[in-house]
């Protein structure tokens, strides 16, 4: 009889122990599954590129938003590489549709004042 109640029990736990396992690759299969938040989607939303000049400053989306339109008004269908605060003026740094670097500079009021060749 002893016997027997041996063999229940190892046959118990054996059944338990691969419960256990499935029920542990279930939840890691779901967890994997489970959408997890982008750096780039996040960041863009907040904060706009800025130099790595000390005299930079962040900049706002809401900001960020306005002069870049102002910037491609000026010069519409430029791809816009960086938005750059320093010194009481944005600098939008872009590359025109010729492949022109431009950096064009927006005034505290959105209004392009001026642009240059650059890099």
């Amino acid at each position: 009889m002893e016997e027997n109640q041996i063999a229940k029990t190892r046959g118990v736990k054996r059944w338990g122990g691969i419960a256990l396992l499935a029920g542990g690759l279930l939840a890691g299969g779901l967890l994997v599954g489970t959408p997890s938040a982008n750096a780039a989607t996040t960041t863009s939303a907040t904060v706009a590129s800025y130099s790595s000049t000390s005299t930079a400053t962040k900049i706002s989306a809401s900001v960020d938003k306005k002069v870049r339109a102002a910037a491609l008004a000026k010069y519409p269908g430029a791809t816009i590489q960086k938005v750059v605060y320093a010194g009481g003026i944005y600098e939008v740094h872009l590359t025109t549709k010729a492949g022109r670097h431009v950096i064009v500079e927006v005034n505290r009021h959105y209004t392009v004042i001026g642009s240059k060749s650059g890099r």
